[in-house]
């Protein structure tokens, strides 16, 4: 069964759905940091000190790296919506 082609406006409401999604997985990205900021504080007595010090550094750094990689699916997944 052959479906119609998608119209302008309809493309541009799945961007911004596409948009939507991808705020919410920032969202979670960085909740998950808060959490592992967390659990690390209550385990801290138990854990050397270089060990919290580097556990420390990759939590942060490690949302920046993933909301990089949710900016390039964005831009991605737009090119593939406007593409005619």
């Amino acid at each position: 069964m052959p479906l119609p082609a998608l119209s302008e406006e309809r493309r541009k409401e799945l961007g911004e759905v596409v948009h939507k999604l991808a705020e919410e997985g920032r969202v979670a990205v960085r909740h998950a940091r808060t959490r592992d900021d967390v659990e690390d504080q209550r385990s801290s007595r138990r854990w050397p000190e270089d060990d919290k010090t580097r556990a420390r550094k990759t939590s942060r750094r490690s949302p920046t790296s993933k909301s990089s990689q949710i900016d390039g699916l964005i831009h991605a997944k737009e090119a593939e919506i406007m593409e005619v």
